[in-house]
């Protein structure tokens, strides 16, 4: 009778033993209870700014004293600006012919409808008040890319063209071409583009003779 009750008392032991062996085998001590899916949201892409044709800011390119130095302006900034940014890219050509591209950029708080900016073709260096320029020689073409961005965020990007045409030498633009005629380099640019549309612009050195009719 003793020798039964032991038998037992043996087999319930190892019936223990053997489910806590298994309990420990497939418990995960990092197991958590999962919450609530969580789904991402991607945030809100903002659409690009609309503006009126009459709305277009007025771009402007001249020559600043020689070849190498001009000045980018942009007026009749609509009041919803508030910030423009731009890029101003150009090739030109070493004394090998080799062309290669450089350019600035720039970005402006609008805080007026006018704003300008100086560009030098070239680069330089400035020390203890003594400026040394080292300037980009056969400038042929380039454009200006420009980001307008208003108060919510809205942006549109905008590409003006621009092309210098040295003394003797003719440049076609849309079809049309046209000789400077004259002594001095002239810059042709096309303005901003309001609905497919643009106009050529000329700016020349005292001693070009070219202009806008010319491509007509």
């Amino acid at each position: 009778m003793k020798n039964n009750k032991q038998l037992l008392v043996g087999a319930i032991f190892l019936g223990l033993l053997v489910a806590g062996f298994f309990a420990w085998l497939f418990w995960d001590p990092f197991h958590k209870v999962s919450g609530p899916k969580v789904v991402a949201i991607p945030s809100p892409v903002q659409s690009e700014m609309k503006l009126a044709a009459n709305e277009y800011p007025q771009l402007g390119l001249s020559f600043r004293g020689d070849e190498y130095h001009l000045r980018l302006t942009l007026a009749e900034i609509p009041s919803a600006i508030d910030k423009v940014e731009y890029d101003f890219t150009y090739l030109a050509h070493d004394n090998q012919g080799r062309e290669f591209e450089k350019g600035q950029y720039d970005s402006f708080d609008i805080s007026s409808p006018k704003v300008t900016s100086d560009i030098l073709l070239g680069t330089s260096s400035c020390t203890t008040g003594t400026c040394r320029y080292r300037y980009d020689k056969n400038v042929s073409e380039g454009k200006v890319s420009l980001t307008l961005i208003n108060k919510k965020r809205q942006s549109l990007q905008l590409e003006s063209p621009f092309w210098f045409v040295r003394p003797g030498k003719t440049v076609k633009i849309s079809g049309h071409q046209a000789r400077n005629k004259g002594t001095s380099i002239c810059l042709v640019y096309k303005g901003l583009q309001a609905n497919g549309k643009s106009v050529l612009h000329v700016s020349c050195l005292p001693g070009g003779i070219l202009s806008a009719k010319d491509f007509q």
